[in-house]
């Protein structure tokens, strides 16, 4: 596992931005159920900043594998960076 790098930072933090902002435009909708949906953002967009926080892309990876399979899903490019980057032991991706 090699250490985050400044360039991953960026990535992970555009990667996972743009995801929440694509979950939030798929699924907030006013037909939803606005409170689910309100608290896996906000959990998301609290793990990217623990993230940011820390750099613990072991404890990131973690937090998006401890979701429910959908929500999971819509982040799975954040977790295939993290593991083809080599920034995390398990793998899950592949």
């Amino acid at each position: 596992m090699k250490k985050v790098s400044a360039h991953d930072v960026i990535e992970i933090n555009t990667l996972m931005l743009k995801t929440i902002a694509s979950y939030i435009n798929c699924y907030v909708n006013p037909e939803g159920d606005l409170t689910l949906y309100a608290d896996d953002i906000a959990y998301n967009a609290n793990a990217l900043v623990r993230f940011n926080k820390t750099k613990n892309t072991e404890a990131l990876h973690n937090a998006i594998m401890q979701q429910d399979t959908l929500v999971r899903e819509y982040f799975i490019d954040a977790l295939r960076y993290l593991e083809d980057e080599d920034l995390v032991d398990e793998r899950c991706c592949y």
